[in-house]
């Protein structure tokens, strides 16, 4: 036979008849220990700095990126510029360019070959001293061989003296 244990009074809260204000379920809130809201003050704010720090870190990078941008397209304009500045002074520097201004800007004419005066040029042996070495030296007469090759100055060459020293 099976018999049926004795029930065991729980200790339950009395019923209560609840009234219509009291039907409206009640919010309770548990407050969290001091530590506990430290910690998740601390937590919140640890993830808003290191989100702060990402977007910091992007946008170093995307400004980063621009500039190397904006520098290589200045680079670009630069060898442009520069290759146009060497093509400029070929054509200038040539003598075909030189003579046309030359002729038009500075009105200069081509010479006849009736009006020009070919001009000796005097050349010294590399053995011969100068005048003035022979004065540092002391020694005040020169030697023979310069007088002999001495040549007479142009009459050209000497009004273009006259005329600097002036």
């Amino acid at each position: 036979m099976i018999l049926a244990r004795k029930q065991v009074d729980y200790n339950l809260p009395p019923e209560t008849v609840q009234t219509p204000a009291s039907l409206s379920p009640k919010k309770t809130f548990h407050r969290l220990p001091i530590k506990r809201k430290l910690a998740l003050v601390a937590m919140v704010l640890c993830c808003f700095v290191m989100g702060i720090m990402v977007a910091f870190y992007y946008a170093q990078v995307a400004y980063l990126g621009y500039k190397i941008d904006t520098l290589q397209h200045k680079i670009v304009d630069l060898r442009l510029e520069s290759h146009n500045l060497d093509r400029e002074i070929t054509q200038i520097t040539s003598l075909a360019q030189i003579e046309a201004i030359a002729k038009e800007e500075l009105g200069m004419i081509r010479p006849n070959s009736e009006k020009v005066v070919a001009v000796a040029a005097i050349s010294f042996p590399e053995k011969s001293l100068a005048p003035n070495q022979h004065q540092q030296t002391g020694d005040t007469s020169m030697p023979e061989e310069a007088e002999k090759q001495q040549v007479p100055r142009n009459e050209i060459i000497q009004a273009f003296a006259e005329m600097v020293g002036r």
